[in-house]
C-alpha cells in the first residue's frame, strides 16, 4: 500500500490524541494518528465549494473545532466525537469595494478571546464578528473600521481587541468593557511586519523582514523594539507570532530557522536551526493538552516543541494513494487531478500519487 504525504494546513488542532486538519487543496477533515501520522478523511464539508485552502484557523471548544475561512464562506463547527457539522454564515456585509487580499493578508483573520469565544476581522468589511462558541452565536459589530482603514491581523490582550491594518493607521485597540475605539497613530510597513500576538502589557509584531521585533507597549503608551542583531538576514522571512510559556516563538514563512525570545526580559534572541528538518513555514495550532503544537504547512509534519522550545517530535502526515486519488476526482473531476499533483508536486512524486497510469487512462 503507498503513502503520500499530505500537505498540512493552518487549520488544524490536536484533540484527544490525534490531529484534525481541514485540507488544503482538497475538500475534507482529516484525522491522524500522532505516532505514525497515518491520516484519514472523516467528513467533506457538504457546504463549501473547493478551494486552495477552505479554512484559515481553527479554535477547539471541548469536543469540537470552529474552523474560521480563508478562502470558504463559512464558518464551520464540527463535532470531533461524532463528525457533525454546522455551519454558520458569515454576517459581514457586503463591503468588497474594498480590497480581499494585499501583502499576502488572507481574507480573515481571527483571534481567542477566552475559552469560549474569538473574534474575526476581515480585510473586505469594517465590521467585527464576535463567534460565542458556547452559545453557538455569531455577533456583528459594525462600523468598526472607517472607510480608509482595512483589517490585517488581530488579538486579544489588556481587555482589548487590537487590529493591526494595512491601511490607514497602524493599530486600532476596542476596549472590551465599554466598547470604546481608540487608533495609535504611527505607520507600519506590512511589507516589513505581518502578524501580532498579545503578551502582558504589549503588542508584539512579527518582524515579516525588517531586522528589529516591533512592540508597542499599552501602559506606557509608546513603541519600541527588539534588534534581531546576528539572527537578522534578508533572505529569510517570518508570518507567525504565538506565546509558549514566557517566551516569543516568531516562526519562518521562507526561512530555515525560528526565534524565540524572552518576552519578560526581552533583551536576547536565540535562532533554532531547522535547516535539516525538512520544514516549511509554521503556525501554532490548538490542542487539549499543555504541548506546544505547530503545523508545518506544504512540507506534510506536525511538530511539537519541548520545555527548551526545541522540535521534541515530528510526524509525517501520510494517507494512503489509492483512496486518495478517488477523493481528488470526487474533488476535481477525473481529468483535474494531475492539477492538483502540480501544485504539490515538491510534497508528492507523481508515482506515488500513480498519476503516471491514471493519466495514460484519461
Amino acid at each position: 500500500m503507498n503513502r503520500i504525504k499530505l500537505q498540512l494546513g493552518t487549520a488544524s488542532v490536536v484533540y484527544n490524541g490525534e490531529l484534525f486538519f481541514s485540507g488544503v487543496g482538497i475538500n475534507g477533515l482529516f484525522k491522524s494518528d500522532l505516532k505514525t501520522g497515518n491520516t484519514q478523511l472523516i467528513k467533506e464539508f457538504s457546504k463549501e465549494n473547493i478551494g486552495y485552502q477552505i479554512h484559515g484557523r481553527a479554535f477547539l471548544h471541548k469536543q469540537e473545532v470552529w474552523l474560521v475561512p480563508l478562502d470558504g464562506e463559512y464558518i464551520s463547527c464540527v463535532n470531533l466525537d461524532t463528525s457533525e457539522i454546522e455551519y454558520f454564515d458569515m454576517p459581514f456585509g457586503d463591503d468588497r469595494d474594498t480590497i480581499e487580499s494585499i501583502f499576502g493578508i488572507n481574507r480573515f483573520a481571527s483571534a481567542r478571546w477566552d475559552d469560549d469565544r474569538f473574534f474575526v476581522v476581515s480585510t473586505f468589511s469594517k465590521s467585527v464578528v464576535l463567534v460565542d462558541m458556547k452559545r453557538k452565536e455569531i455577533i456583528e459589530i459594525p462600523s468598526v473600521l472607517e472607510c480608509n482603514e482595512t483589517a490585517a491581523y488581530c488579538t486579544v490582550g489588556m481587555g482589548h481587541l487590537w487590529i493591526a491594518l494595512a491601511e490607514g493607521e497602524s493599530l486600532i485597540s476596542i476596549n472590551l468593557e465599554n466598547c470604546e475605539i481608540a487608533r495609535i497613530k504611527q505607520k507600519i510597513n506590512l511589507y516589513d511586519y505581518s502578524n501580532i500576538v498579545a503578551y502582558k502589557n504589549k503588542i508584539w509584531f512579527t518582524p515579516r523582514k525588517a531586522s528589529r521585533i516591533l512592540f508597542y507597549d499599552f501602559t506606557k503608551g509608546i513603541f519600541g523594539h527588539v534588534e534581531l542583531g546576528d539572527s537578522y538576514s534578508e533572505k529569510y522571512t517570518y508570518k507567525t507570532i504565538a506565546i509558549k510559556d514566557s517566551y516569543l516563538c516568531i516562526m519562518p514563512w521562507f526561512s530555515d530557522r525560528y526565534l524565540i525570545l524572552n518576552a519578560d526580559k526581552s533583551n536576547s534572541i536565540n535562532t533554532i536551526d531547522i535547516s535539516d528538518r525538512n520544514i516549511c513555514y509554521m503556525i501554532d495550532i490548538e490542542s487539549d493538552t499543555t504541548d506546544f503544537y505547530a503545523s508545518t504547512g506544504g512540507c506534510g509534519k506536525l511538530i511539537r516543541m519541548n520545555e527548551k522550545n526545541d522540535i521534541a517530535f515530528s510526524v509525517d502526515i501520510t494517507i494512503d494513494s489509492d483512496s486518495f486519488v478517488q477523493l481528488l476526482k470526487r474533488n476535481y473531476g477525473e481529468k483535474n487531478v494531475y492539477n492538483y499533483w502540480k501544485r504539490s508536486e515538491k510534497l508528492i512524486k507523481e508515482e506515488e500519487l500513480g498519476l503516471a497510469s491514471f493519466l495514460k487512462i484519461i
